[in-house]
């Protein structure tokens, strides 16, 4: 009786411990997409932020051209800069899909790495863009002044 009764403890407290070890981890996986959530709406808001700011039409007018060539630059900069970051999110959201840890918000998870990456894309095209832009009125601004 006795060592029936033990073998029942030991087999509750298995169950109960296995019980823990799976709350634990689905606590783990809760933490780790709010942790993905976070970063991911910072991401967003200085991508949209920084889109903004590539967007800006100023860099058509030829005034200040070389102080405007040398904000693009710090601008170019700061992109180079965050871009490991961004990388590592999309990492991060991409592992959480591929390993279904997203606690059933695969979706919405996809969806939103697809939005960041193209939001992404096209502020590197813009950026790039603007550096083209700014470096030819550089130069028409050396031309005019050589003339």
């Amino acid at each position: 009786n006795v060592a029936q009764k033990r073998d029942e403890t030991l087999a509750r407290w298995e169950d109960l411990k296995d019980g823990l070890i799976k709350k634990r981890a689905e606590l783990g996986e809760t933490q780790t997409m709010e942790e993905f959530s976070r970063d991911i709406d910072e991401i967003e808001a200085w991508v949209t932020e920084k889109l903004d700011v590539a967007a800006d039409p100023s860099h058509l007018e030829l005034t200040n051209v070389t102080t405007k060539h040398n904000k693009q630059q710090a601008f170019e900069a700061e992109l180079a800069a965050n871009a490991d970051r961004i990388q590592a999110v999309l990492s991060v959201g991409g592992a959480l899909v591929d390993n279904d840890r997203c606690i059933g918000q695969e979706d919405a998870v996809k969806g939103r790495l697809v939005t960041i990456t193209d939001q992404y894309s096209e502020l590197i095209q813009k950026s790039t863009e603007k550096t083209k832009k700014l470096k030819e009125a550089n130069r028409q601004r050396l031309w005019n002044t050589a003339v």
